[in-house]
């Protein structure tokens, strides 16, 4: 399997100022998938170290006992900026009883909300239809 990126490379002991773009092809010809799903991994796993460090110490204490378990489309590169992105990803870190949680409690709000723009009329209409 080959793949290609090209990559700009500057600073460290090259002049000021200087810049070059490289096409460079990756050869994995003789490395394993678990070899290079390492690689991806330890890449990812910076990403995951972001998310973490927004915890809190008593958070990442439990973490430390339980492990901690992510889905790695959500991981990138920066902190996420858009809010459906950013709860995703702390949806996703929670452990199933805690997304359990989350999901009671955003269902209770949507019925508190439907009950609040609902025309009381509609209900009577509706036990009457049963009849």
């Amino acid at each position: 399997m080959k793949t290609s990126k090209m990559c700009k490379v500057s600073g460290g002991g090259l002049p000021d100022g200087f810049e070059a773009k490289v096409d460079v092809e990756l050869d994995y010809t003789g490395v394993s998938e678990v070899d290079i799903l390492n690689r991806a991994v330890s890449h990812d796993i910076i990403g995951v170290q972001r998310i973490l460090r927004a915890m809190t110490t008593s958070e990442l204490n439990e973490l430390a006992k339980t492990g901690y378990k992510f889905n790695a489309a959500l991981v990138g590169t920066r902190a996420p900026k858009d809010v459906d992105k950013a709860y995703k990803t702390k949806f996703c870190g929670m452990t199933r009883d805690e997304q359990l949680a989350q999901i009671a409690e955003l269902e209770s709000e949507l019925k508190d909300e439907d009950s609040l723009t609902s025309d009381p009329h509609d209900e009577d209409e509706d036990e009457n239809e049963d009849e």
